[in-house]
C-alpha cells in the first residue's frame, strides 16, 4: 500500500460536514417468511437478500451505498488519489526445482476462485497454459521440472464465482504437464465418499519420492495419505492412508526416503514434531523429535542446511526461533530476533541459508538470511519495507493482561501509541479482535492503526481473546466468553483512563465482524464507533428498544463467497428498520464493494479505497477533528 498517499488523502479531509437525520432506503420485508430449525421458528424477512444476482438485491446494493458514500466522500482529491488498478491480485508463486519456470495464482473480483497460469522466469513471457475451477489450492511440482500437482473441482460449472453461496464439492487432484491443455490434465486421486474434503495444496517430499496429501474435513484438522511418484507421471497414482479420518492437524517438514517429520498437534495440543516411518506408519511407532513444550506453542518448523531444523514458538503472542538438530531433536541455540511476528520461514535441506520474515505493529517487514555458512553463523536483512514519514521510536508497544468477565482466565493485549502517553481518557482508540478458528491474532502492521497513533496521536489495541489460541474457550456453548472478552477489553481500557466511549472504535473482520456486531448488539454503552467487516449476521439479537448504539458501518463485498454478503445485506435493513427512526443522529450504514470479495483477493486499490472511507466515517461520526487531534501534544 502506498501509506504516503493514503495520509496525504486523510490530512485534507473535511471533517466537519456531520450529517444529522439519516434518510435510508426502503427495504422490502417479508415478515411472513420463517425457517424451521430443529423445532424452533426462526423469521427471515430479508432472504431475498440471499440471491445477489436479482434485480432487486443489486438495487438494495445500489441504494446503500447511495447513503453511505455522501457521508464518507468528502475530498475533493479523492479521484486523483484513489486510482482504479483494477480487480485482479497475487495469491500464489510456485517455482520449478530448476527455476526455470513460476507456476502462479490470480483472482478477480476478490473472488477465492484463481485462475493458474506459468511464467517463463527468464523471458519473463506467460506460457499458453491456463488453470481454471481452482479454489483453495497453490500447485507442487515434481522434481523432473515437468509439472505440478494440484487440487481442482472440475465438476465445477464455472458460474457465479464470487457470489454462489453455496460451497463447491469433490475437489480432486490433478497433475499438469507444462505446455498441455487443462483438459489433459492426469486425475492423480479422489474421495468419491468425501465431497466436502479439502485436498488443499499437495505436497511433493524433499527427495521428490512421493507426494503427501492432507484433505480436511472442517478447519483445524485432517486426514494424511501419501502415493509413490512414478515419473513422468502418467497415471493415477495409488494413495495409502496413514490417517483416513480427521482427527489432527499434520504439516509435512521434510523426509528422508521413508521417514517422513511431521508438525503436528495430535496427542499434543501446542504442537510436536515427529518422524514417522512409512513402513511402519501406525501412531504408536511415531517418534518424538522436538515434543510438545509445556507451556509454548510449535508455530512452525523447517528442516535446513542438512541436519538443522529452525522451529518457531510462541508464547503469550511473542515469538523465537529456535534451531535444533533434525535427527534427535536436541535443542542447539536460539536465533536472536526482534520482538515481533515470524513468518515466511523458508530453507532448503541441500542449502546454507535460512530466510524469515519479521512484522510488528509498526513496520510492515523485514526480511532476514540467515547463514550457516560462517562462523559464527551470521545474520543479515535481506530485503525490508520502510514506511517514509514514520520515525517508529516515537511509539512504544506494551503488553497487558486483563481479567475475563468470568474471571477464569488473564486475557493478553497489545497497546500500541506514542511514548508518554497521557492517560486521562480523550485518547481516539482503536479495539481490535478476531476471536475463532484457533487463530491468534500475532503483532503485524496495520494502516488503520498506525493512522490512529500516528496522525490521531492515538491508541492501537489488539485483544487475544478466546476462541482464537484458546480455541475450545470459545467456541460452540463456550461462544459468549468471546463476546465477553472483547468487551472486557473495552472496559479495561476505559477504566485505566487509555480512552472513553464517544473516543472508542471496535473493529473486526469475517468471525471478527460476527464479533463486532454481537458485542454492539450487547455492550452499546461502552462503544463509540464499530466497523463489522464481512462477517456474518447477528441481526436477531438486535436490541429493539436500545436508546444508544454505536455508529455502525457494516463492510461487505459482493463477489465474497466465503462469508456472503447476505449477511451483511440482512443485518444493515435490520439495523435501520429497528434504531433508525429511534436512533436519528447515529449513522447506521454499511458500505458494499463492488467487483471485490472477502479480502484475500482484494487488490490494493480496492484497499486503499476502503481504508479511506473507514476513516471518514470514524472521523465523522465520533466529531473527531482530524486537523486539531494530529496537532495536539497527547503525550
Amino acid at each position: 500500500m502506498d501509506y504516503k498517499l493514503f495520509v496525504i488523502f486523510i490530512m485534507t479531509l473535511n471533517m466537519r460536514q456531520i450529517f444529522g437525520a439519516f434518510q435510508y432506503p426502503a427495504v422490502k420485508r417479508d415478515d411472513s417468511f420463517s425457517k424451521d430449525y430443529f423445532g424452533t421458528t426462526v423469521k427471515d424477512p430479508y432472504q431475498w437478500l440471499e440471491f445477489p444476482d436479482t434485480d432487486e438485491t443489486k438495487k438494495f446494493v445500489t441504494d446503500q451505498n447511495a447513503v453511505t458514500k455522501p457521508y464518507v466522500e468528502t475530498n475533493p482529491y479523492r479521484k486523483e488519489i484513489t486510482k482504479n488498478d483494477g480487480t485482479t491480485s497475487l495469491q500464489f508463486t510456485s517455482f520449478s526445482k530448476d527455476g526455470k519456470y513460476c507456476a502462479y495464482g490470480i483472482s478477480k473480483g476478490g473472488s477465492d476462485w484463481i485462475t493458474i497460469k506459468i511464467k517463463d522466469t527468464e523471458t519473463l513471457v506467460d506460457l499458453t497454459d491456463e488453470l481454471k475451477k481452482i479454489k483453495f489450492s497453490s500447485t507442487s511440482w515434481t522434481h523432473d521440472n515437468l509439472g505440478f500437482f494440484y487440487a481442482q473441482y472440475d465438476e465445477y460449472d464455472g458460474t457465479g464465482e464470487g457470489t454462489d453461496p453455496e460451497p463447491p464439492k469433490n475437489q480432486k487432484l490433478f497433475y499438469h504437464k507444462v505446455g498441455t491443455l487443462q483438459t489433459a490434465d492426469i486425475m492423480i486421486t479422489k474421495f468419491v465418499d468425501k465431497p466436502d474434503w479439502l485436498i488443499g495444496t499437495p505436497v511433493v517430499s524433499d527427495d521428490g519420492k512421493y507426494v503427501h496429501i492432507f484433505p480436511q474435513e472442517g478447519t483445524s484438522t485432517s486426514a494424511w495419505y501419501y502415493a509413490k511418484l512414478v515419473t513422468p507421471v502418467a497415471a493415477e497414482l495409488t494413495f495409502t492412508a496413514v490417517k483416513d479420518k480427521s482427527d489432527g492437524e499434520y504439516y509435512y517438514v521434510t523426509s528422508d526416503d521413508n521417514l517422513v517429520y511431521l508438525r503436528t498437534n495430535k496427542n499434543a495440543l501446542k504442537f510436536r514434531v515427529v518422524r514417522v516411518d512409512l513402513d511402519k506408519p501406525d501412531e504408536a511407532n511415531w517418534e518424538n523429535i522436538v515434543p510438545e513444550h509445556a507451556i509454548s506453542v510449535l508455530n512452525d518448523a523447517v528442516a535446513v542446511a542438512n541436519d538443522y531444523l529452525a522451529v518457531v514458538y510462541m508464547r503469550d503472542v511473542v515469538q523465537i526461533i529456535e534451531i535444533h538438530n533434525l535427527n534427535d531433536g536436541r535443542y542447539l541455540w536460539d536465533i536472536d530476533t526482534p520482538i515481533g511476528t515470524v513468518g515466511g520461514l523458508s530453507g532448503d535441506r541441500d542449502g546454507k541459508e535460512l530466510f524469515y520474515k519479521m512484522t510488528s505493529f509498526l513496520n510492515p517487514g523485514i526480511i532476514y538470511r540467515y547463514d550457516f555458512n560462517t562462523n559464527p553463523n551470521t545474520i543479515s536483512v535481506f530485503k525490508s519495507s520502510v514506511i517514509a514519514g514514520l520515525d517508529t521510536s516515537e511509539f512504544e508497544t506494551n503488553q497487558v493482561f486483563y481479567a475475563s468477565k468470568d474471571g477464569k482466565v488473564k486475557v493478553p493485549m497489545f497497546l500500541v501509541h506514542r511514548k508518554n502517553i497521557k492517560l486521562d481518557g480523550s485518547n481516539p482508540t482503536l479495539l481490535y479482535a478476531y476471536g475463532g478458528f484457533n487463530i491468534n491474532i500475532q503483532p503485524g502492521f496495520d494502516p488503520l492503526g498506525t493512522f490512529f497513533i500516528k496522525h490521531l496521536n492515538g491508541i492501537y489495541a489488539v485483544a487475544n481473546i478466546r476462541g482464537g489460541g484458546w480455541h475450545e474457550g470459545g467456541m460452540l456453548l463456550n461462544k459468549q466468553n468471546v463476546f465477553d472478552d472483547f468487551a472486557s477489553a473495552a472496559e479495561y481500557l476505559i477504566n485505566k483512563k487509555y480512552t472513553r466511549r464517544d473516543r472508542l472504535t471496535i473493529n473486526g473482520r469475517s468471525n471478527g465482524g460476527l464479533l463486532v456486531g454481537a458485542v454492539s448488539n450487547q455492550r452499546p454503552d461502552i462503544i463509540g464507533c464499530s466497523l463489522a467487516n464481512v462477517g456474518y449476521s447477528p441481526l436477531h439479537a438486535i436490541p429493539q428498544a436500545a436508546t444508544q448504539y454505536p455508529a455502525m458501518l457494516v463492510l461487505t463485498a459482493d463477489h465474497d463467497d466465503r462469508v456472503v454478503p447476505a449477511h451483511s445485506y440482512k443485518y444493515a435493513a435490520q439495523l435501520q428498520y429497528e434504531l433508525g427512526s429511534k436512533l436519528a443522529d447515529t449513522p447506521l450504514m454499511i458500505r458494499i464493494d463492488t467487483n471485490s470479495g472477502h479480502g484475500a483477493g482484494k487488490p490494493i486499490s480496492k484497499w486503499i479505497e476502503e481504508y479511506t472511507d473507514i476513516v471518514s466515517f470514524i472521523l465523522n461520526s465520533l466529531k473527531i477533528d482530524y486537523k486539531s487531534q494530529s496537532v495536539v501534544k497527547r503525550y
